[in-house]
């Protein structure tokens, strides 16, 4: 028979497809306690301090936001390693900060979680960094192995950087650099020797509003993702009108008398094309979906 009704089981996978594609969100990973290895670009929310233990290397990708909750903060007693370039840096931040923004400025709203902390004998490298609406910033002991800051910004935090408890000037949204190595013969409280900061940090200047910082998500993914879901939910529902109508030419088929074979034609038409129009969901459904994997 040229009707079969198992046809209509090509329906419900693309349409699965379509609903799982249009609904997908950047995953929010939940950290807490002890924490090493690598972790890629993506959005984490701290629940909790999260520290690098003694021994261990906490690697941060580019293109990463960790937002803190109130009152938590970074310890690092082993390593912690945050590389990028310009374009899709690293950013701390608190989880007070609008939703829809990872560089929100705005000098009256109170720091909201507590900051980097490295610990003595702990090494941090940072380079293109920033570190948004914290209480302390940046906090380094001076015993430290190595601390490296490469192009670091600080914004609205209430104290940018310091050395035990010794402040360093920090201009707000201009890039910061430090480097100290602790050398063996040097007392154990004795701040490092070697400290390299950019020209104008320890001297006094007016504060001004810098520009807004580059967001990180890519401009062209909403247009594309728009369009890849129209087209998978306008191929599904064209599908599903030519479905129907082939179903009710089936329904006429045993008592149309001489029009059978004109009404078997239209229905066979009917079934095809809705075999087409389902397809092209599904592509625009995949191509969705892959979307959200870059």
């Amino acid at each position: 028979m040229f009707f079969n009704k198992n046809k209509i089981r090509v329906l419900f996978f693309p349409l699965i497809v379509v609903l799982i594609g249009v609904s997908g969100v950047y995953p929010q990973i939940k950290l807490t306690g002890d924490q090493w290895g690598t972790y890629a670009a993506g959005l984490y929310v701290v629940t909790g301090d999260i520290i690098v233990p003694e021994g261990r290397t906490m690697i941060v990708e580019p293109s990463t936001v960790i937002r803190f909750n109130r009152y938590c903060g970074l310890i690092v007693r082993g390593t912690l390693v945050c590389k990028s370039d310009l374009q899709r840096g690293i950013h701390f931040t608190s989880t007070a900060t609008a939703p829809d923004t990872i560089d929100e400025w705005d000098g009256a709203k109170a720091p909201q979680w507590n900051g980097v902390e490295v610990k003595q004998g702990a090494s941090a490298e940072f380079e293109n960094v920033r570190i948004l609406n914290s209480v302390f910033g940046m906090k380094v002991a001076a015993q430290s192995q190595r601390v490296e800051l490469k192009d670091v910004m600080f914004f609205n935090n209430e104290q940018d950087f310091s050395i035990d408890d010794s402040t360093v000037y920090v201009e707000a949204g201009r890039p910061f650099n430090y480097v100290s190595v602790l050398k063996a013969e040097e007392p154990a409280l004795k701040a490092p020797e070697k400290i390299i900061a950019s020209p104008d940090t320890m001297v006094p200047v007016e504060k001004k509003r810098p520009p807004k910082p580059t967001k990180v998500r890519e401009p062209w993914k909403t247009p594309v993702r728009l369009t890849l879901g129209g087209i998978a939910i306008a191929g599904v529902a064209a599908g599903v009108v030519c479905h129907l109508k082939a179903e009710q030419y089936r329904e006429q088929y045993p008592t149309a008398g001489e029009d059978a074979t004109e009404i078997r034609n239209k229905g066979n038409n009917l079934y095809m094309l809705r075999n087409v129009y389902i397809g092209g969901g599904a592509a625009g459904a995949a191509g969705l979906t892959i979307t959200f994997f870059f």
